[in-house]
């Protein structure tokens, strides 16, 4: 990584990280699964720490997520030859994101065998039985004579073991010649037996899955369900639901009166994650095997839920855009100004425009944000076309900030500061209004932050602002006349201390003076000719943004403070 000028790190932060479940295995220190600690417990007093979240990340991938690496995500999905296949993923931790392709023929993907059988000594019997059912009579040979690769996963060792020892002695049987030449020719193309914990990677054409647990000897369902119940279950569900590329047969014993209520276990869960999104699953095998499109949107409509109720494991801010660019422009957008005011495909009369920004404001424009391709604009018709359509809207109160694909690619951080400061110009004109009505003593009245709904309450070639020229120049000050009242602008020049502010301060306990730079970007918080760059989002910067001259501000968590001596 040291010798690259670039570093692009590709994963899936829904799927597994390493792991310290074998280690202590071999170790000595845990039985089974049931009595291992979820690791998301571990440096539970640390998560308000920055750096000790850095020194604990357990991945590559953690590591460039807490940094706030760029973000690109990869719609297509091309493993899964039948949509059913990824489906419930998509809905469950992706947001429906991922495209999927159509099958080439119709066929059912998905079949749900539910056994009944007992958990007893970490074992299930029956559905291990079933699995060498499945072998012999489900797993046919290709039109050239080859048979598909096949994968075995069940939901802990000792029932991958038993599996194993099953076959074994299937293929050493003198009355199952037949069989065991099949076995040994499915091995020869790839065929393994492994536990959910470490098939992370593997991917066959038919994926058999044994579900593992069931009611014990006394008839009684125990709800521990090993490592699915860890804050980090949806992640090994999400593996091993997605390894098989054109069937997967869902072996389980789990009661279907539990499988039948995961809507009040998702509910109970609110997030998709533990059992309850493995009681998912499974009901959402059931419906696919059995051809209920009701059960199966149940479901996903349950799941769904869960996914815009955000509490669910992802931190990933969705939106509804059409391209990856798009998808870096809202990123930026809501890691900078949060997601209230941002919305995307947003449609208007007609008319569709990639993100707009609203201030939610009266007498406030929106901002149309077009992420614009090279591709797309390259005839005279396509222009003349964007350019009319831009004419109309901006009739109805918008106003425009462009930005082009190839501008973005090539320096991502000064489009995105051109983007913020146009926004931020009319945020600061939102303030001066509002203190130029309680100056007036305005407040019944309401001129200007009366809530009318998308009533249109101005002309948006009346409106005088004063903004950096971007498409289109504008006037000074702003005018709005009610009852005849004229109110002009109060333009403050005293200066703040905002993002990219160059900030002089001095500490009082050793009089040391500095000079800092509040940075949007973590890969932008360095020290360079002795200008220190901090994070907006640190406690430091955050007790800084928007103070004068002369503010003395507690640094927290210590007892020293710092006297701002001059804003550039």
């Amino acid at each position: 990584m040291m010798k690259g000028k670039q570093i692009i790190i590709a994963g899936d932060e829904h799927q597994m990280p390493p792991s310290s479940f074998f280690t202590k295995i071999l170790d000595g220190q845990i039985d089974s699964e049931d009595d291992l600690e979820d690791d998301e417990n571990i440096f539970i007093d640390d998560k308000n720490n920055f750096e000790a979240q850095i020194l604990n990340a357990v991945s590559l991938l953690d590591f460039a997520s807490l940094l706030k690496f760029e973000n690109i995500s990869l719609d297509f999905h091309y493993r899964s030859k039948h949509p059913d296949l990824i489906e419930f993923s998509n809905a469950a931790f992706y947001n429906n994101k991922l495209i999927a392709l159509p099958p080439s023929h119709q066929y059912n993907a998905i079949q749900y065998d539910n056994m009944d059988g007992a958990f007893i000594d970490r074992i299930n019997k029956a559905e291990a039985i079933k699995v060498l059912e499945i072998l012999q009579n489900d797993i046919h040979p290709n039109k050239d004579g080859s048979y598909p690769s096949v994968g075995i996963a069940t939901f802990n060792i000792e029932q991958r073991n038993y599996i194993k020892k099953l076959i074994l002695e299937k293929q050493q049987d003198p009355k199952l010649v037949k069989f065991s030449n099949k076995i040994n020719k499915l091995l020869e193309n790839g065929m393994f037996v492994k536990n959910l914990e470490n098939i992370q990677g593997d991917e066959r054409d038919i994926i058999i899955i044994s579900t593992t647990y069931g009611k014990d000897k006394d008839g009684r369902q125990s709800e521990r369900y090993g490592l699915l119940n860890f804050q980090k279950g949806y992640k090994l569900l999400n593996v091993i639901v997605t390894r098989a590329k054109n069937k997967c047969f869902v072996v389980t014993s789990i009661p279907e009166d539990k499988i039948l209520n995961f809507r009040q276990y998702l509910a109970l869960e609110k997030s998709n994650n533990r059992k309850a999104v493995f009681m998912a699953y499974l009901a959402y095998a059931k419906a696919v095997s059995e051809n209920n499109e009701e059960l199966k949107n149940n479901v996903l409509e349950a799941l769904k839920e869960n996914t815009l109720n955000k509490v669910g494991p992802s931190t990933f801010l969705y939106a509804e855009t059409e391209s990856p660019f798009e998808d870096e422009v809202y990123q930026y957008l809501a890691e900078y100004f949060g997601v209230d005011n941002l919305y995307t495909q947003y449609k208007f009369g007609g008319f569709r425009i990639d993100i707009v920004y609203d201030f939610k404001v009266a007498g406030i424009p929106k901002i149309a944000i077009e992420c614009d391709g090279a591709k797309y604009h390259s005839s005279d018709e396509a222009y003349l076309h964007d350019i009319h359509r831009q004419k109309i809207l901006e009739g109805y109160g918008f106003v425009f900030h462009r930005i082009w694909s190839t501008d973005w690619w090539r320096n991502p951080e000064f489009e995105f500061n051109r983007l913020k400061d146009f926004i931020e110009t009319y945020k600061d004109e939102i303030e001066k209004k509002r203190l130029k009505l309680e100056e007036l003593d305005f407040q019944e009245e309401e001129i200007l932050f009366e809530d009318n709904s998308d009533e249109i309450l101005f002309d948006p070639n009346e409106i005088e602002l004063n903004i950096p020229s971007i498409e289109k120049n504008y006037i000074d000050d702003l005018i709005v006349e009610e009852d005849e009242v004229s109110i002009t602008t109060i333009i403050d020049t005293t200066p703040k201390v905002k993002i990219n502010s160059l900030v002089t301060v001095k500490y009082a306990l050793d009089e040391k003076i500095v000079t800092l730079k509040i940075v949007a970007l973590p890969k932008d918080a360095i020290t360079k000719n002795d200008i220190i760059g901090i994070h907006y989002t640190t406690p430091i910067a955050q007790q800084l943004l928007e103070k004068q001259v002369g503010a003395v501000l507690n640094i927290p968590n210590t007892s020293n403070s710092v006297e701002i001596l001059e804003i550039e």
